[in-house]
């Protein structure tokens, strides 16, 4: 019979970890994937190397620095990863107008792909926002036109807008 109470010595936000990690997982594949379909359609792939993109060095995300990540409190800790998938979660809606309306308006697989990337990242962003509250630890106001404004120009941005 199936019961609601927790087994013994199990932390009440395992199940929380488990279902972040699993997404995180999934969309470390699916961004892998998005990634290289970009860069083709962007005619990046030859001589492209997908083993030189590192997503942490795109200006306006913020860095995920190990290091750093020791030093600080799990509330700081958790508000700047909110604050970098919010980035992210901009960037990727940017980039689907983008598609969408000058650069691929025919290609309805592609603007699911980001799509469901989107989606992925957004669920994220949630999960940490009720993970910080659970917690107890104060949310990051979400900043949006800093954010928007520090992503305009990033690596990804030029390829598909060109020059600003």
């Amino acid at each position: 019979m199936a019961t609601s109470e927790r087994q013994p010595g199990t932390s009440p936000y395992r199940d929380s970890w488990r279902q972040t990690v699993l997404l995180l997982r999934k969309m470390r594949s699916d961004v892998s994937s998005l990634l290289e379909c970009y860069a083709v359609k962007q005619n990046l792939v030859e001589p492209f190397n997908f083993d030189l993109i590192d997503v942490d060095l795109i200006d306006g995300v913020p860095l995920a620095d190990v290091e750093e990540w020791s030093e600080i409190a799990d509330a700081e800790r958790l508000g700047s990863n909110l604050q970098a998938y919010w980035a992210f979660q901009i960037l990727l809606d940017q980039i689907l107008e983008e598609q969408r309306t000058d650069l691929t308006p025919e290609d309805v697989a592609f603007h699911e792909s980001i799509q469901s990337v989107l989606l992925q990242v957004s669920a994220l962003a949630y999960q940490l926002e009720e993970l910080m509250v659970t917690l107890k630890h104060n949310v990051p106001a979400k900043e949006m036109a800093m954010i928007s404004e520090s992503l305009r120009n990033t690596a990804l941005g030029q390829p598909y807008r060109g020059p600003t």
